[in-house]
């Protein structure tokens, strides 16, 4: 292939300056802050993710893997050809190749050639690592078959293209300097269009492809029906995050196959190379990321509620006595409250006997004490309730008159709470203004009896 004036289209040097670009207006991605923003940002967030994974794997469930391991070199890689993105803009990348001196162009390169052959590594290792964190999950049946396969097959694709990548001359200084001339170059060196066209496309295209491969291959695990909701919640995370991926790894492809590599509509590597590097170094940062997500997200989600407040509860405790001690209440009252520990004011249930005109006698219960008064429809379902109140339950609970006979040791007679005795004035029995009630039986409180130093030894306690 050669042009009008008879130069070889196919030997890489003859396509400089074929095509005058050099007032064609400058990309943002060719600017020096968008090359460091996207670099550092995506690289941070690489590391702080794989540290909480290996965190995780590491001091809290104690079971490291090669996935991990795999992870731990993806980072010295990605962390090395970020360290030469970041270095590459004082060496003339962004500008016009030609518009460099000699002096810049070999450091230019030489620094390419590392960033290159880094960002090639970490394609293959982090896929890599990505499977062997699938082995986990899939301990038999067809899916570890193909976990396995697809690695086998990414290791040499990968191996291969390093290899390319790290050796592109030899002597290796070759491919940045140009005054060595016994040399033999071959792929990302190659002077040769075809070759150097089909060597980078080559590698973004296979790349794409193994991309959809592992982050499709959980899929099938979403819609099993025993999969657990957080399983599936995971699994949905890791399909978002990898299908970013994906799209990052397309949209390079598309870039490079529009420009072939560099080299049209002139070969300008440094004017037309800074936006498939960028999106080179999102894809394998963003790639990292799903890796560690799914591992230390779990432990997040535990302590979200340390750091979040999302839920206010009051607390309160209530003791119950195993027997009732009698004192007397103000203003002629005699109470009943539960203790058992010698405090007139004992935490609990507090019920008074209050007398009918200010005096002894029959009266009326009425609950007074500190404590919250329970539903009744709850209360008397209370275990420790039942123990204790009977209400005439079986034919169990009896009323009597002193020496009548009738009284059972252990029996409790009840009304229910806020019961009001009626006074002598009540119509309902027929009072008018003073005198006794015309007719109120007298009732009895019993409590269980009393052990020797607790109570009343020998006594019914009656109210």
């Amino acid at each position: 292939m050669a042009d009008a004036g008879g130069k070889d289209l196919n030997y890489l040097p003859n396509l400089l300056g074929i095509y005058d670009n050099l007032n064609d207006p400058v990309p943002g991605w060719n600017r020096r802050e968008t090359i460091l923003g996207v670099t550092i940002t995506f690289m941070l967030l690489s590391w702080g993710c794989a540290i909480a994974r290996l965190y995780v794997r590491f001091f809290v469930i104690r079971a490291p893997g090669w996935d991990d391991a795999f992870l731990l070199t993806y980072l010295a890689s990605t962390t090395l050809g970020s360290i030469m993105c970041c270095i590459l803009p004082d060496w003339g990348f962004g500008q016009h190749f030609l518009t460099l001196k000699p002096d810049i162009l070999m450091g230019y390169l030489k620094r390419l050639w590392l960033a290159n052959a880094a960002y090639t590594m970490s394609t293959a290792l982090i896929k890599i690592s990505l499977l062997f964190q699938y082995l986990r999950v899939f301990d038999k049946g067809v899916k570890r078959h193909i976990c396995i396969l697809t690695m086998v097959l990414i290791a040499l694709w990968g191996t291969g293209y390093s290899i390319l990548a790290w050796v592109p001359c030899v002597p290796v200084a070759a491919f940045w300097d140009f005054t060595i001339t016994e040399k033999s170059c071959y792929g990302y060196g190659s002077t040769n269009v075809r070759e150097f066209l089909g060597v980078y496309q080559s590698h973004v295209a296979v790349n794409m492809i193994f991309d959809i491969i592992v982050f499709t291959l959980p899929i099938p695990l979403y819609f099993k029906k025993n999969t657990p909701t957080k399983t599936k919640l995971g699994l949905i995370l890791l399909g978002a995050l990898g299908a970013f991926v994906i799209v990052l790894s397309a949209w390079r492809l598309a870039s490079i196959v529009e420009n072939k590599s560099t080299t049209y509509p002139t070969f300008d590597s440094t004017f037309y190379g800074p936006v498939g590097v960028l999106l080179g170094v999102m894809e394998v940062d963003l790639a990292s990321i799903c890796a560690s997500v799914p591992v230390f997200w779990p432990l997040i989600r535990a302590h979200m509620g340390e750091i979040f407040v999302t839920k206010e509860i009051e607390i309160t405790h209530e003791d119950r006595s195993n027997y009732f001690e009698l004192r007397r209440g103000r203003s002629g009252e005699r109470s009943i409250t539960g203790g058992g520990n010698g405090d007139d004011s004992p935490e609990g249930s507090e019920i008074c006997f209050r007398g009918v005109g200010g005096g002894g006698g029959i009266g009326a219960v009425t609950q007074i004490g500190r404590a919250k008064v329970k539903d009744p429809a709850t209360h008397y379902q209370d275990e420790y309730v039942q123990q204790r109140v009977n209400p005439f339950a079986g034919g169990r609970g009896e009323t009597g008159t002193p020496g009548s006979g009738m009284e059972k040791e252990g029996v409790v007679v009840t009304m229910p709470i806020e019961m009001q005795v009626p006074r002598n004035d009540s119509p309902r029995l027929g009072g008018g203004g003073g005198g006794k009630p015309k007719s109120l039986k007298t009732m009895f409180v019993t409590t269980p009896p009393m052990k020797d130093g607790n109570g009343y030894p020998g006594e019914d306690n009656r109210v």
